[in-house]
């Protein structure tokens, strides 16, 4: 390809590659990360995966189009999460702390879990 202007990263060789192996690796610690179980002070890894999701690789979805390692992390998180969820409806409000405690946490799960579907429609696409 070479050089062909710059107009985005995409139009370099040196910095389309660069972005590839930025997107490699972020896919190769957030693979790792999902496995965290997860404990009473944290959360688990799909969770953690989820907001990393949402606050850096959502609002830029577009520059990761042809992540498919990207995209498979996210897919498991997302399958992952969605587990998680179901079964923290079946707790109860005792169980998180109290009703508002279980509903702020419910609420999060849906809220990464939509996060994560635009970010999978987009980066598929």
């Amino acid at each position: 390809m070479g050089y062909m202007g710059l107009r985005n990263w995409g139009a370099g060789d040196m910095a389309a590659s660069t972005v590839h192996c930025i997107q490699d690796d972020m896919a190769k610690r957030l693979k790792s990360a999902l496995k965290d179980k997860g404990n009473e002070f944290n959360p688990s890894g799909p969770v953690n995966v989820g907001l990393i999701n949402e606050s850096f690789i959502a609002p830029i979805a577009m520059q990761f189009r042809d992540a498919d390692g990207l995209l498979e992390v996210l897919r498991t998180a997302h399958d992952k999460l969605a587990n998680e969820t179901i079964e923290a409806q079946g707790f109860s409000a005792e169980d998180w702390g109290g009703a508002s405690n279980r509903r702020m946490h419910i609420t999060a799960y849906k809220r990464l879990l939509k996060s994560l579907e635009k970010s999978i429609r987009v980066i598929k696409k």
